[in-house]
């Protein structure tokens, strides 16, 4: 995920509360109440920002210059993370690593990458999907609403495909996806986020459409589970997504929330990759924050060494408290 040069602390605040919801999705019961209400919207909520940070100007005529970008910050942390450490415990073979999905596929030998790490994969279909999308609807000049449309079909299309077979790098994900990437882009491209009387809409409708979604529906992307309206479920990850930004921005002012959360959120990456490595057997709070905690030693180790810290794009306590 990237930001345009002035980087906005909402948007690390945003994905700091989303890799919190990350590590609890991976520490209480997948099958519980508190990760149904968790995957309705955390990964949607990346995928949202990553639409909404993604510079299109910047690669518009530039196409290779998008996919350097993105193997310098997607690619190359996680090829340098196999190669240092998954390897070593030999956790994963080169088939998985390749294949990059997060649920294994038995009958063809094919394991989990583990943990978010498919979202990284997922995440660079999406970012090649979002260029071919906004170029065509530009050299086209297709309308706002062909656009929207021709998203929602996929969704429908990238749901079927993932009740069938899960593709490699999860595209048939990355094709849902899409959808939600682009309403970040357009909520960015429409300035939504400084209309108050749309902020009071969305705020006073997304809790009880989040209510409607977990009591009647529901939704996990990895899982490729979309309930029996996937669309639905997708725009209400998109309302949630966009309440959850607001929520952000307000919680950009309180100084005892801002610096920690925007601290975890800059580092994202590392904690997608990272957070699985500490077990506990601890409750479900504890072990969150077990591995909340393990993964800030981890991001303090990478931040210390130069060559790391290039690598992953790692920002330190330090820099993020005093900035």
């Amino acid at each position: 995920m990237e930001h345009n040069n002035s980087r906005m602390a909402w948007g690390d605040i945003a994905k700091g509360i989303g890799i919190i919801l990350v590590i609890m999705g991976h520490t209480f019961h997948p099958a519980g109440q508190v990760c149904k209400a968790i995957y309705l919207f955390h990964m949607p909520l990346f995928f949202f920002l990553a639409g909404y940070f993604f510079n299109f100007k910047k690669y518009e005529s530039n196409f290779i210059s998008l996919i350097k970008n993105t193997y310098n910050r997607i690619f190359i942390p996680i090829l340098f993370s196999f190669l240092l450490f998954y390897n070593v415990l030999n956790k994963y073979d080169l088939i998985t690593l390749l294949y990059g999905i997060g649920k294994p596929i038995p009958e063809w030998g094919i394991n989990a990458i583990g943990f978010a790490m498919w979202f990284l994969y997922c995440l660079v279909v999406v970012r090649i999907l979002l260029w071919c999308l906004i170029k065509f609807s530009e050299k086209f000049k297709y309308s706002v609403f062909i656009d929207l449309f021709i998203t929602s079909v996929l969704v429908l299309v990238g749901a079927k495909i993932g009740q069938i077979v899960k593709l490699p790098w999860s595209i048939d994900v990355a094709l849902v996806a899409l959808f939600i990437a682009y309403a970040g882009y357009l909520c960015k491209e429409f300035n939504i986020f400084n209309n108050i009387k749309f902020c009071i809409f969305i705020l006073s409708i997304a809790f009880l459409l989040g209510y409607i979604d977990f009591t009647f529906l529901g939704l996990s992307m990895n899982d490729r589970y979309y309930s029996n309206y996937p669309l639905v479920s997708i725009y209400i990850a998109v309302i949630l997504s966009i309440a959850l930004v607001y929520i952000s921005k307000f919680l950009e002012n309180i100084k005892i929330f801002n610096k920690f959360l925007a601290y975890l959120g800059a580092n994202s990456i590392i904690i997608m990759i990272f957070h699985g490595i500490p077990h506990s057997s601890h409750g479900h709070v504890i072990c969150t924050l077990w591995r909340l905690f393990i993964s800030v030693i981890i991001i303090e180790i990478i931040a210390s060494i130069k060559f790391s810290k290039n690598i992953y794009g790692a920002k330190s306590i330090k820099e993020i408290f005093l900035k």
